[in-house]
């Protein structure tokens, strides 16, 4: 079966492979002239590096009419990167020669090629097992898809509201559209072998980042720490499964056991049906099991109830599985390739001239218009590293006022030339943010955080004590126990503060009314919500802790400075120890402050923070495994730390075999013998009922290359029967899921929606044209679709006055378009 589906469409991974590799080869003179200070000289970076710069000259040229949305634009963006980027290989030359070069980096070369081909045939069959584009937020991502496709200009138009562009970071689409446009595909195969991409940059930038990570000590191949980097980022998970989720599935735990863990949906043992045996196999455990590892944490009231809002957990394996192509995933690759650029920074020892600032603020402005909520913590990264590298360069061990500044005012040059360069979408960028809200009520258990984090709490819990005792003399005790014990104090002293304060404001006083029990007042909401927060003290000492740890290494006391220097970490366990401190800090934030936004809780600040400390602590594990091994001699104990190093991971690697057995083979059907329907990339013919698709399918051929705009049902959320014309085809349909419309525009949202509910409800109820006309005309109606959602809301009644003016378009079944641009009610009358 797996042959058979690459005879058919193997074209198309080699094809991206391709493409991907030859904008690669375009950045890696580049790479080998700004990056030389990295072990491999960037040359694993380069394809991240590569498509994101080819991106980024593609979109700025269609976002300011130099260019055109087509192949021919994509191809001479490419060449334009390949040139400039020739050009200062020539300018300024290799150091040591290219022959050198590769001597000395075969293996791990060879290496990263093997897990980028590995990983982009691996996670493309998993999609062609399972290539399903319903459910959660995929029909979203594929109508941006199909717009980036389709749009002549940039921002591209919303494909779900008609008259208006994209408010949102839709740069990722375009990386994926601009392939998809290359190898002639369209969308629905697109998106699936965006996924597929997504993983195998993941993996090989990981790789990258963290084998230079561990050949920057010297002796160190790097190529076995860049695949167990690349193992946590890609396809470790967290303990949920081994811990909760096989004992309920198997019905083994007792009721105490899921009670102490507290896990929403798993607070007791699953009692089976009378009779019915033990589901142990994994065909028999309930749909979609694995999601529950997303959502770990669990919030409650001040009267014990549980919060119906949850809280999101995600991790990277988990995003794969689940196959959204959302922004998170999208920038997931080019974080870390700007987590490289940071290693770069601290290794190069050297203050970065004019062409490394720019090319930092490149790919910082990329990932912020990717993902905007990774841009701050990238800024914070890029700022630590080049406040590193001036630490490391002072004889003194610390960072004087000048230098300091300095550190601050490179921070602040890369944030503004970021913004600068991509300056054409934030004109047109709206957001749903509204500022920071205080994080009250609801402290983090210490427990169900190890469950999210227990590979890297062991790990790098175990390397961080490693390091206090490594520096001896040079810990500075007082900066360790002061971060320890102050930090949790004056987090539940702002947070108590913060309850006085809001309880006398407007708009967090009703908020906190609702906390209320009958007959209680607001005074004595204030103690309760403090002694809540003092419940959280655990969560508060333990990543304080870390920090101090950190921070206690890397600044040694004044005292020692001078006498100890030779006890310094190497760089390589600075930026790691970095990297974990900066990490830290992003659980640490959600427990006193969130973002504003419209689910007015700390679920999506805890998925996004949360999400990119996964991405630094992977990082940071790979360094730290093998040091720990190094350090210890031959024998039990360097044995007891290989068996402590399994005994993080492998718990994590179950999450990935059990889950894509359930999403390729048992959600499919597949483990299903007389089910076994060939392979294939593209989604689409099962998006939709089979009329609907055909007759989309046609339009999509009728209408050209031009932007009409189509009337059909709009629905709610997360149902792809709805808006289907726009996700498709990327053709705008009047109006499609209000919620996230809202979520995407902010509080300009009402003045938007105006009255396009209840005038479309009007276009299709109306028993004649004249009544439907002024509708037309005022959104621009070029075709009116009649399918299987209009009917099933609307009826029939309201069709005849289309099928009385006009021929049916685009009929398949029940299923057809009609052409109404150009109508005018004038001479109708009321016929």
């Amino acid at each position: 079966m797996i042959l058979d589906w690459l005879a058919r469409e193997g074209w198309i991974v080699l094809s991206w492979w391709l493409m991907t590799s030859l904008a690669g080869l375009a950045a890696l003179p580049l790479c080998f002239n700004l990056l030389r200070a990295l072990p491999d000289q960037g040359y694993s970076l380069a394809r991240a590096l590569g498509l994101l710069l080819t991106g980024f000259i593609f979109w700025l040229g269609v976002s300011l009419g130099f260019l055109s949305n087509s192949p021919g634009s994509i191809l001479l963006a490419w060449i334009l990167l390949a040139a400039v980027s020739w050009a200062l290989y020539r300018r300024r030359g290799h150091t040591g020669g290219l022959r050198t070069w590769w001597r000395g980096n075969r293996r791990f070369v060879l290496v990263a090629e093997l897990v980028f081909l590995v990983a982009l045939l691996a996670m493309a069959a998993l999609r062609a097992h399972n290539n399903s584009l319903i459910g959660t937020e995929k029909p979203m991502e594929l109508a941006f898809l199909s717009s980036a496709l389709r749009s002549e200009v940039f921002p591209p138009a919303d494909p779900w509201l008609s008259g208006h562009a994209i408010s949102y970071y839709y740069f990722g689409y375009v990386l994926l559209a601009m392939l998809a446009s290359l190898s002639g595909i369209g969308s629905t195969i697109a998106f699936n072998m965006g996924i597929a991409l997504l993983f195998a940059l993941g993996a090989l930038t990981a790789y990258g980042v963290a084998g230079n990570l561990a050949r920057s000590r010297p002796g160190r191949p790097g190529w076995r720490s860049g695949l167990l980097g690349a193992a946590c980022v890609t396809v470790l998970g967290n303990w949920q499964l081994p811990l909760i989720e096989w004992p309920w599935q198997s019905g083994a735990g007792s009721n105490a056991w899921f009670a102490f863990w507290g896990q929403h949906d798993r607070m007791a043992a699953q009692v089976l049906a009378s009779g019915a045996g033990t589901p142990v196999a994994l065909q028999d455990w309930s749909f979609w099991w694995w999601w529950k590892s997303s959502r770990v944490l669990t919030d409650r009231s001040l009267d014990g109830s549980i919060v119906p809002i949850d809280v999101i957990t995600e991790f990277p394996a988990f995003s794969y599985l689940l196959a959204d192509v959302h922004p998170h995933v999208l920038s997931l690759p080019f974080v870390l390739l700007l987590t490289g650029l940071a290693l770069g920074i601290v290794l190069a020892g050297r203050q970065p001239d004019r062409a490394w600032s720019l090319l930092c603020a490149l790919v910082l402005g990329g990932v912020m218009f990717l993902n905007s909520w990774d841009g701050p913590v990238s800024l914070l990264l890029l700022t630590c590293a080049e406040g590193l590298r001036r630490l490391r360069g002072s004889e003194r061990g610390r960072l004087n006022r000048r230098e300091l500044l300095a550190t601050l005012g490179f921070g602040l040059r890369l944030g503004l030339l970021a913004l600068l360069l991509f300056i054409p979408f934030y004109l047109s960028f709206r957001s749903q943010a509204g500022g920071l809200l205080p994080n009250l009520q609801h402290p983090t258990q210490l427990r169900q955080l190890f469950l999210v984090f227990a590979p890297f709490v062991i790990l790098l819990g175990v390397w961080l004590v490693a390091e206090a005792r490594r520096a001896g003399p040079t810990l500075n005790r007082r900066l360790l126990v002061g971060v320890t014990v102050l930090v949790p104090l004056a987090i539940v002293a702002l947070v108590t503060v913060m309850a006085l304060v809001a309880a006398r404001l407007p708009d967090t006083a009703t908020v906190l009314r609702g906390f209320l029990q009958a007959g209680e007042s607001m005074d004595s909401l204030v103690p309760a919500l403090v002694l809540r927060r003092v419940s959280g003290l655990p969560v508060l000492l333990v990543l304080s802790a870390g920090i101090g740890l950190v921070l206690a290494r890397l600044l040694p006391p004044a005292a020692s400075r001078d006498a100890r220097v030779g006890a310094r970490p190497l760089p390589g366990a600075s930026f790691a120890a970095t990297l974990v401190a900066i990490g830290l800090l992003l659980l640490l934030l959600p427990e006193f402050v969130f973002l504003r936004d419209v689910f007015s809780s700390r679920s999506n600040t805890i998925f996004k923070l949360y999400y990119h400390a996964w991405l630094l602590f992977s990082l940071a594990i790979a360094w730290a495994a093998g040091s720990l091994q190094l350090d210890l001699a031959e024998g039990p104990a360097r044995r007891a730390m290989a068996g402590l190093t399994a005994l993080a991971i492998l718990p994590g690697l179950l999450f990935p075999v059990a889950g894509v057995y359930s999403r390729a083979l048992v959600e499919s059907g597949r483990h299903n013998a007389a089910r076994q329907a060939p392979l294939s990339l593209d989604g689409g013919p099962g998006f939709i009922g089979r009329d609907d698709y055909a007759a989309i399918r046609c339009l999509e051929t009728v209408a050209g290359d031009g932007q009409p705009v189509v009337a059909e049902a709009s629905g709610p959320q997360y149902n792809q029967y709805f808006g289907r014309t726009g996700t498709l085809t990327g053709i705008p349909v009047v109006l499609n899921w209000e919620g996230h419309q809202q979520q995407w525009r902010g509080a300009g949202w009402d003045a938007l929606r105006g009255s396009r509910p209840e005038d479309l409800d009007r276009l299709y109820r109306s028993q004649t044209i004249a009544e439907a006309s002024d509708i037309i005309e005022r959104y621009g109606i070029d075709y009116v679709f009649y399918g299987d959602s209009e009917r099933r809301r609307y009826g029939t009644r309201g069709e005849a006055k289309f099928r009385d003016h006009f021929g049916a378009l685009c009929e398949s079944g029940d299923s057809r378009f009609y052409r109404v641009s150009g109508l005018s009610s004038a001479g109708l009358g009321n016929s």
